[in-house]
């Protein structure tokens, strides 16, 4: 499985002190956050890659396309 996107809209560096750590990472859809970035524009959602693209993240993503 990969990831396609449309574009890019910019890129940007953030400082580990600038990361908020999700609490709820047990909760199904928060597992695949790692961290909030609050900027001045929003929030940014840091997403653990890793975990969607794993074998189970997979299966989830594939069941979500076909509902």
């Amino acid at each position: 499985m990969g990831l396609a996107v449309d574009k890019v809209t910019n890129i940007r560096s953030f400082e580990s002190k600038d990361r908020e750590v999700s609490e709820n990472a047990n909760q199904e859809a928060a597992s695949y956050v790692m961290a909030f970035i609050r900027t001045e524009e929003g929030i940014i959602l840091q997403l653990d890659v890793d975990s969607i693209f794993s074998e189970d993240g997979e299966r989830e993503l594939v069941s979500l396309i076909n509902r």
